[in-house]
């Protein structure tokens, strides 16, 4: 294959757009009798998407795009708009048949679309697996097999308006073309541009159609070329063209059997394949449902321990609660002790003063009544109130000497 299909591959309206969704949707294929009659329905559950988005997945996305863009004026005719853009992409030779990697190398030709036309422009690319066929060259009637093809969906957006003609310009075509050859190689060590000139002949139904037409052509020559030789020489030409005709059936017939050989394994492939797949979903729906199981027993061991924690986090919680309500009552406590401390303090000092000045009061009246014993009796020397007291002040000091009732006088 030369490059990727852009001819005739631009919608003018919704609706079409539409039905080129629904003639690739998988499930309309299966379900009903399609129109393609080249179509191998056995092969159908095989076909697969960039998305992975059926039907209506693909109309949502297409009126979600539509909807954030400006659409410009709708025109009519050749000025119509360009709504949306189909690019044919044909497998290389070299991996057709493989549908392990026809799926890698989809998938990478998906995203350098969504690389170089932005991941919101591209709607899905739809590959088919179901049209691999045997039909007659248009050029040169040699019979050739249709190759894996997936259908590549962008709408034509450039400066968040439609422009389907800057959209698909030749530079922006070589662009593509030369990163999907590039990755081609690079990633799957074989060639998918060949170097040979593509014309425009519009899809493989086109160019099969156009194939009949031309045999039709050449067998109506052939007919008119038969019958202009003359009755002479008919008799025996027409037992040699019955010869050939018998001989020629007999060689189709054995090409059909074969084909139907061939279709017949590759259906059998196609069913050990999906065979093999469900086997490998079965599988790892069993692990992912192990691991959940592990990840859940972890999750309710994990939830227990959290229980723990916060029963453990409430009782600290409650006791430093707790330990607050005894700080702020001992703290009052103290300012109370403190304050009693205080008013002791005040007292103690007031005592020590009052007590300071009654020893010093004692030893004036000590020293007074000391010197006055010197010289005259108490009696004469002091009333009865200050006798009293003298007596008192004696009595605390012990007896007086013996003989003496009092101070002598000299």
């Amino acid at each position: 294959m030369a490059s990727a299909q852009w001819n005739d591959g631009k919608a003018k309206t919704t609706q079409q757009v539409k039905a080129w969704f629904r003639h690739n949707s998988k499930e309309e294929r299966i379900e009903a009798n399609h129109s393609n009659t080249d179509i191998d329905k056995s092969r159908t559950p095989l076909n697969f998407s960039f998305r992975e988005l059926d039907y209506k997945g693909r109309c949502e996305a297409y009126d979600k795009r539509m909807g954030e863009i400006d659409q410009g004026k709708p025109g009519s005719g050749k000025n119509a708009r360009t709504v949306l853009q189909s690019v044919t992409v044909y497998a290389p030779e070299a991996l057709r048949g493989d549908l392990d990697k026809l799926r890698d190398w989809f998938q990478r030709v998906g995203e350098l679309a969504e690389a170089q036309f932005k991941p919101e422009n591209v709607i899905d690319m739809a590959v088919d697996v179901d049209e691999v066929h045997e039909y007659p060259d248009g050029e040169t009637g040699v019979w050739r097999t249709a190759a894996e093809h997936g259908h590549l969906w962008l709408v034509p957006e450039v400066d968040g308006r439609l422009n389907g003609k800057q959209f698909s310009s030749r530079a922006a075509i070589i662009a593509f073309n030369d990163a999907i050859h590039e990755m081609t190689e690079k990633e799957f060590d074989c060639k998918w541009n060949d170097g040979t000139k593509q014309k425009r002949r519009g899809s493989v139904e086109q160019m099969k159609v156009q194939s009949v037409k031309k045999l039709e052509e050449r067998q109506e020559k052939a007919e008119e070329f038969g019958e202009g030789i003359g009755l002479v020489v008919s008799a025996v030409k027409g037992t040699r063209r019955r010869i050939r005709k018998e001989t020629a059936k007999a060689d189709e017939a054995e090409e059909q059997r074969r084909k139907a050989d061939e279709r017949a394994e590759a259906a059998q492939r196609g069913l050990d394949l999906i065979h093999s797949m469900q086997a490998s979903e079965v599988e790892a729906h069993k692990k992912a449902m192990d691991e959940g199981r592990a990840e859940l027993a972890q999750l309710q061991d994990d939830i227990k321990n959290a229980r723990v924690d916060a029963q453990e986090a409430h009782r600290t919680h409650k006791a430093y609660k707790e330990a607050q309500e005894g700080v702020k009552k001992l703290t009052g406590e103290i300012k109370a002790l403190t304050a009693s401390r205080d008013a002791l303090k005040s007292e103690v000092t007031q005592l020590t003063t009052e007590s300071r000045e009654l020893k010093q009061a004692k030893r004036a009246v000590t020293a007074f009544m000391t010197a006055a014993r010197e010289y005259v009796p108490d009696e004469k020397k002091y009333g009865p109130e200050m006798l009293k007291i003298m007596k008192s002040l004696r009595g605390s000091r012990g007896p007086s000497a013996p003989g003496s009732d009092g101070p002598t006088v000299k």
